[in-house]
């Protein structure tokens, strides 16, 4: 039972599930919550740089 604690641990990289939501984004007519997310998310994704 020695690995009776790993499933507490942090992953080696990346975040917990705890700490990174999963969204569902649905579209609406006249809305523009959904546009806004997507152009900011592309934004930085754009200009993200691998980690060293």
């Amino acid at each position: 039972m020695s690995n009776a604690g790993s499933a507490l641990r942090a992953p080696r990289t990346g975040s917990t599930a705890a700490n990174a939501p999963v969204l569902h984004l649905r579209k609406i007519a006249g809305g523009s919550m959904v546009t806004t997310y997507l152009d900011s998310f592309e934004r930085v994704w754009n200009h993200a740089r691998p980690l060293q």
